[in-house]
């Protein structure tokens, strides 16, 4: 699947302007670009997001505000 096929599927789930590509290297995890970014706004999508990326077996990293991103790396 294209990152725009991805990017419009993750649109449909969790609404206009939730779902992105990277823009930033604070995209980054771990000094690599994901292929789209979603900021899920309820819990509820949340869980509809997760459910459509296991099933489809996309990998996902959740990701808090990054403040702390460094944590348990050396």
């Amino acid at each position: 699947m294209t990152r725009d096929a991805l990017l419009a599927h993750a649109t449909t789930l969790t609404g206009s302007g939730f779902s992105r590509l990277p823009v930033s290297p604070a995209d980054h995890v771990d000094g690599l670009a994901p292929s789209i970014v979603v900021e899920p706004p309820t819990v509820e999508i949340l869980a509809r997001t997760l459910a459509w990326a296991s099933s489809s077996g996309l990998a996902v990293v959740l990701r808090g505000g990054g403040s702390r991103d460094r944590w348990g790396r050396t």
